[in-house]
C-alpha cells in the first residue's frame, strides 16, 4: 500500500486529489486578488512551504533551489483555483458535511483492510496529517459535487476502455513483493538543540540493540514508540516493494524476514523498521480490478473536465496579481 502514493486511496474511494497547507511565519500582505476575495503572503507562503517540504524527501536541495520560482506560480495558480471553485460552491449552495468526511475515510478503511492508526502512519510517512487529509478529502468531495452541477454531459466508462486500461498497464496489476513490517518511532520536536537530537538517537540506538539481541520487537514499539502505530506493537501492515516511500524503499527491501533495520532519520523522525514476512501478491485478474480500474479512469475524466471548467471560470473572472 503505497504512502504517497498512498493518495491513490483517494481515488479508490472518492475520486481526486488538491494539495493542502502545511505551515510558516510570514508577515501578512495580499499578493492576489480574486473576484471578492484575497490570497495573502501567508496563505502562499504555507502552501509554498507544504510543497517544498515533500519535495525534500524526494529531491536534491539544489533542484529544489532551481525550481522554486515554478514553485511559487504552480503553488498561487492552485490557490486562485481554489479560491474560484470556493466561490461557485458557495454561489451553488454546495457543501461537504464532516459526516461525508467520515464516511469516507471509513470506507478507505473499510476497503484496504486496515484501521485508522495505520492509516495515519501511513500519511505522515509522506508528511501529511490526518487533518491535512480530511481537508483534502473535504475539496475532493466538494470538486465532485461542483463537477456534477455544472457540467451536463454523464461520465461513461465503457467496459472496453476498461479492459483497454488493464492490457496497456498489466505490470501494475501483476504479482509484487510485499513486506510486512513494523516500526518504532521516535519523534524529533521542532524546535531541538543538537544535544537533544543526539540524545533522541541514542536512545534509538539502545533499542534497535535490544531488538537485535531478541527483544520482542513489537512490545518495545509499544513500550517506546512516539507514534499512534504503538498501540498496534508498530504494525504498518503488507507494503508493496513499488509503492514504499523512497526513503524507506532502500532501508526496507534490503531486509529479510525478521531482521531489524539500522536507525533511520525520517522525515517524522528516527525509525528502525523490521521486516516480519515478505511474500509475492498474486497476478490480479481483470475482474478483480475491475472497480479500482473505474474509478482511475473516473478520476481521470472527473479532472479533464474540471480543469476546463475551472479555466472557462477564471477566463470570465477578476483576477489581479499583486506579487
Amino acid at each position: 500500500m503505497k504512502l504517497i502514493n498512498f493518495f491513490f486511496l483517494l481515488i479508490s474511494s472518492l475520486i481526486f486529489l488538491l494539495p493542502a497547507v502545511g505551515s510558516a511565519e510570514i508577515v501578512d500582505r495580499i499578493v492576489a486578488i480574486v473576484n471578492e476575495d484575497v490570497i495573502t503572503l501567508a496563505e502562499l507562503g504555507k502552501e509554498e512551504q507544504r510543497l517544498i517540504d515533500q519535495l525534500q524527501r524526494e529531491a536534491s536541495a539544489a533542484t529544489i533551489e532551481r525550481e522554486k520560482g515554478k514553485i511559487r506560480t504552480e503553488v498561487l495558480n492552485h490557490l486562485i483555483e481554489r479560491k474560484l471553485a470556493e466561490q461557485e460552491a458557495k454561489r451553488l449552495r454546495l457543501s461537504v458535511s464532516e459526516a461525508e468526511v467520515d464516511a469516507a475515510i471509513e470506507k478507505i478503511i473499510r476497503d484496504h483492510e486496515i484501521t485508522k492508526e495505520q492509516l495515519t502512519a501511513r500519511l505522515e510517512q509522506d508528511g501529511v496529517s490526518m487533518e491535512e487529509y480530511r481537508q483534502k478529502l473535504k475539496e475532493q468531495i466538494e470538486r465532485f459535487k461542483l463537477i456534477s452541477q455544472t457540467v451536463n454531459a454523464k461520465i461513461v466508462i465503457t467496459e472496453d476502455k476498461l479492459r483497454e486500461h488493464y492490457k496497456n498497464n498489466q505490470r501494475s496489476y501483476t504479482g509484487q513483493q510485499e513486506y510486512r513490517v513494523q516500526h518504532i518511532v521516535f519523534s524529533i520536536p521542532r524546535v531541538c538543540s543538537e544535544e537533544e537530537k543526539q540524545a533522541i538517537s541514542k536512545k534509538a540506538e539502545d533499542i534497535r540493540q535490544r531488538a537485535k539481541d531478541g527483544a520482542d520487537f513489537e512490545g518495545l514499539a509499544r513500550q517506546f514508540s512516539g507514534y499512534p502505530t504503538a498501540s498496534e506493537g508498530g504494525n504498518l501492515g503488507y507494503l508493496d516493494k513499488n509503492e514504499l516511500a523512497p526513503y524507506m524503499r532502500d532501508v526496507i527491501t534490503a531486509l529479510k524476514a525478521g531482521e531489524v533495520s539500522p536507525v533511520v532519520e525520517t522525515p517524522i523522525g528516527y525509525q528502525i523498521f523490521k521486516v516480519i514476512d515478505i511474500k509475492e501478491s498474486k497476478e490480479k485478474t481483470f475482474e478483480e480490478v475491475r472497480e479500482e480500474i473505474y474509478q482511475v479512469l473516473f478520476e481521470q475524466d472527473v479532472n479533464k473536465r474540471f480543469m476546463v471548467w475551472i479555466t472557462e471560470l477564471r477566463d470570465r473572472s477578476y483576477i489581479e496579481l499583486l506579487l
